[in-house]
């Protein structure tokens, strides 16, 4: 059994030793196959790479350097403290070979380590299309019921349109593997939340 990423005081970043030389290559690359509205001039260039390398920690090179965010770790509150089981989906050899690749790769990446908690999910492979991977994901459905839901509240569109009408150039980031960025907290509760998100390897 595996549990997900907790709160370990680790280099939160994991691409921090990639040398300089190598990230400017794959920044120029990103630049490149990146669409604009307009042609960036020599000197936006020159300035998105220096803003890039100067947040070098904060950009993953590869799909398998996710990093993790800083910070206290997540905590959730239950409506009670009964263990949850989900006993895993049945697989084909096929999924299960899947499965078993991409745990392995969590684990080296230190995003998921081994446990004996009472809780336990089912995983599912989510098909991504265009010939890429299946995106490895737990079924946290029964988890989600038992709950105690918390309420933020929204920004006001109109008030970030404002704050963008001044300006000229945009971009959209996507996160890498987002929910595996997010540490959680061990020491919370009688069962501490990285002890409840937990699922079974083939």
């Amino acid at each position: 059994k595996y549990q997900t990423a907790d709160e370990d005081g680790t280099d939160p970043f994991s691409d921090a030793t990639v040398p300089e030389a190598q990230l400017d290559t794959e920044f120029a690359k990103l630049l490149q196959r990146t669409t604009t509205d307009h042609t960036l001039s020599a000197t936006q260039r020159r300035f998105t790479l220096r803003l890039l390398r100067t947040h070098r920690a904060a950009f993953s090179t590869s799909e398998q350097k996710v990093g993790k965010m800083s910070g206290p770790g997540v905590s959730f509150t239950m409506r009670n403290q009964r263990p949850i089981f989900i006993a895993p989906y049945p697989t084909s050899p096929l999924k299960s070979r899947e499965i078993l690749r991409q745990v392995e790769q969590l684990a080296r990446d230190d995003v998921i380590g081994p446990t004996r908690s009472p809780y336990n999910f089912p995983l599912v492979l989510v098909d991504k299309g265009g010939g890429k991977a299946p995106r490895l994901a737990i079924d946290l459905r029964a988890f989600n019921q038992h709950l105690v839901p918390e309420y933020y509240p929204p920004p006001i569109v109109r008030d970030l349109l404002a704050a963008l009408s001044t300006k000229k150039v945009f971009t959209v980031l996507d996160c890498s593997s987002a929910f595996q960025l997010v540490p959680l907290a061990t020491d919370d509760d009688v069962i501490p939340s990285s002890e409840r998100l937990c699922f079974t390897d083939p």
